[in-house]
């Protein structure tokens, strides 16, 4: 047993293919057993190089909700009466300030990367994917990746055999449908590498996917700049997008794959072992999308068989994710979370401006799909960490505030609260903090 903040907590880790390791279950399940909580809370990191990384973050938002737990006046638990399970899953790094600054949307950013600092980077996230496909026949092509990054200024072969290589380093087709994401990178095995990296060189610079990038940038201008735009170093720029977007791809499935099966199989086991425990979830990033496929995969509708909330924190998925009829007679992937009764309660979701990754890689992947038209944006797509639901009947729209802030009760079946960020929420990481612990801590009281 460990102690995140004050509150007694245990690890609990999964594979890459979802599968739990049995010792750490067993042993989780016997501390919560003798401990007998009231309240369970089930937090998952996002995208993160290793476990300390996961862990600092437990760590961080725990302390934040000893810091503002005075303040919650309808709280009748102690942190005693706590216990917190830290989901550990193997996710890899998505490089945030490296996609940010290659799309143009960071402070000082506009004239692009330096060529030799953009070929290590992109390097660098190729490696990742290595990782991520761990697959010997991808793994050959993406080191030939590597290989022709210095070419890619240059040479129209190294960039179709670099667009080639990405796309074998993703499962196809993907096992959990992502609006945008899906659509746009089907376009790496449908069309010549050259184009494509042509297409995020036009859409970042002058297209219509150039106004998302100058939102985030407070008016900067995009890929390469406005002024003295050198084309060929924007094609580095944009293999450096790709690359990161093809990362955020291949770990929204894998996220998706670790919620819906060994989290989910932890949860309803933990449902038998303490039943009058009072279940809530929290997910940062892909974690957002772990903890709502586990509640997904949950029976649902009667206590024991679904969660009383869920705190998605700045989520990697489609803002349609909860939608109804986003598009005519298509629901989102996880409506059933809503339709299933699967959170009794409340589901919390924050969005910031400031988050550059999940704010870029939507209009970024429609682009390259020529989904989105070309005179004014009008981005069909996006993520929950950059809009909260859309086209959800049961999402209402609020303002993350401090602590103390006097959150109004929700009202069935409105129990979907937009909470927006902008005003504190300075970037896709900066999560574990006061407001939003004391917002989870908010819903978790009325449950």
């Amino acid at each position: 047993m460990i102690a995140l903040g004050t509150m007694n907590a245990a690890l609990v880790h999964y594979d890459d293919g979802g599968a739990v390791t049995d010792a750490d279950e067993s042993a989780f399940l016997g501390e919560v057993t003798a401990q007998a909580p009231r309240h369970l809370f089930v937090i998952s990191h996002g995208w993160n190089n290793d476990e300390a990384e996961a862990l600092d973050l437990y760590q961080r938002f725990f302390s934040a909700a000893d810091q503002v737990w005075g303040a919650v006046t309808e709280w009748d638990a102690t942190q005693a009466e706590c216990f917190a399970l830290g989901v550990i899953w193997p996710s890899k790094k998505f490089d945030e300030n490296a996609f940010a600054a290659a799309s143009g949307s960071a402070p000082g950013a506009a004239a692009g990367i330096g060529a030799d600092t953009v070929d290590q980077q992109i390097a660098a996230q190729v490696r990742v994917l290595k990782q991520v496909a761990d697959d010997p026949a991808a793994a050959a092509l993406l080191d030939h990746a590597i290989a022709v990054i210095p070419q890619l200024s240059v040479s129209r072969s190294a960039q179709d055999d670099f667009v080639a290589a990405l796309a074998a380093a993703f499962p196809h087709p993907p096992q959990e449908p992502d609006p945008g994401l899906d659509t746009g990178l089907n376009a790496l095995n449908t069309s010549a590498g050259h184009d494509v990296l042509a297409q995020i060189v036009a859409n970042l610079h002058a297209g219509p996917a150039a106004a998302a990038v100058a939102a985030h940038a407070g008016g900067a201008a995009a890929i390469g700049g406005a002024a003295g735009f050198n084309p060929l170093g924007a094609i580095k720029n944009a293999a450096l997008v790709l690359a990161n977007v093809t990362t955020y791809w291949t770990m929204k499935e894998r996220a998706g794959v670790t919620g819906r099966t060994g989290v989910a199989q932890t949860l309803a086991k933990a449902m038998v072992a303490v039943p009058d425990a009072t279940v809530h979830l929290i997910g940062h990033s892909f974690g957002g999308r772990l903890v709502t496929a586990a509640a997904n995969a949950l029976t649902g509708g009667i206590a024991g068989h679904q969660v009383a909330t869920m705190m998605l924190l700045q989520a990697a998925y489609s803002h349609y994710g909860l939608a109804h009829d986003y598009q005519p007679n298509t629901d989102g992937m996880f409506r059933s979370v809503l339709t299933g009764a699967k959170v009794a309660r409340e589901i919390q979701i924050t969005h910031s401006i400031h988050d550059l990754a999940v704010g870029l890689a939507y209009p970024i992947a429609s682009a390259l799909a020529r989904q989105i038209g070309a005179a004014v944006f009008v981005n069909p797509y996006g993520g929950m960490g950059a809009d909260g639901a859309r086209a959800t009947p049961e999402a209402f729209e609020d303002t993350l505030g401090p602590a103390g802030t006097a959150y109004a009760p929700v009202q069935a079946p409105a129990i979907v609260r937009n909470l927006n960020g902008d005003a504190s929420i300075s970037s896709h990481g900066d999560v574990a903090r006061p407001e939003t612990a004391y917002a989870t801590l908010v819903a978790a009281s009325r449950a």
